[in-house]
């Protein structure tokens, strides 16, 4: 009987993994081809939409400006799994963008500090993606406090959610583009645990 059983789960397994398939984005690739490494998709959502239970997308370097619904669902055994691509130093390569307003009429803003350019805004954005990198808080309130003579170690929220006025402890916008990626920020929100700033904000925008 215990012969049986695992001859059974064995073959369980085997069909499981039998009819799982890996699935290829890139975008150099077409959403009319099949999704195969040498002929890839142009779209996530593309490959979302063919992907089953089992199913890998692996996505290739570049930046994807969609949004994607995921309407398949994958099962505890059979997880259906989206990877994107890392560099030789582990930094990503892959970049996934909300698609929005491409900005462009940039000009030089030499009153502000020399290298910096400006370009008109139909609204004040929370937050913009320039080069596959985010930029948050781009409003003209933050962008406006004075610079810090000298960037914290760690962030707390007052840093970066604190009220204006007398006192503000904000960091200005300019000051948030030059923190490195690896600073931590601690916040009530997190029970007086520490997290990376970078991926929590990440993850507070993207709801």
């Amino acid at each position: 009987m215990q012969t049986t059983t695992r001859f059974f789960w064995c073959t369980a397994l085997l069909s499981a993994t039998a009819f799982s398939a890996e699935l290829y984005v890139s975008p150099s690739g077409n959403d009319k081809n099949p999704g195969s490494k040498d002929a890839p998709f142009a779209t996530i959502a593309k490959a979302a939409a063919a992907a089953k239970a089992g199913d890998t997308v692996r996505i290739g370097p570049g930046i994807y400006r969609e949004q994607v619904t995921f309407k398949a669902s994958g099962t505890k055994a059979a997880p259906i799994t989206f990877a994107g691509t890392r560099g030789k130093k582990g930094e990503f390569l892959t970049i996934v963008e909300a698609p929005g307003k491409i900005l462009d009429k940039w000009t030089p803003a030499p009153e502000i500090a020399p290298g910096v350019w400006k370009t008109p805004l139909a609204k004040r954005p929370d937050l913009i993606m320039m080069n596959g990198a985010m930029i948050a808080f781009v409003n003209r309130p933050s962008m406006e406090l004075p610079r810090w003579k000298t960037l914290p170690k760690e962030l707390n929220e007052n840093m970066f959610w604190g009220a204006f006025g007398p006192g503000c402890r904000r960091l200005p916008g300019f000051d948030f583009m030059s923190l490195p990626s690896d600073i931590w920020v601690s916040h009530r929100y997190f029970h007086g645990r520490k997290e990376q700033f970078w991926p929590t904000i990440g993850n507070v925008l993207a709801g």
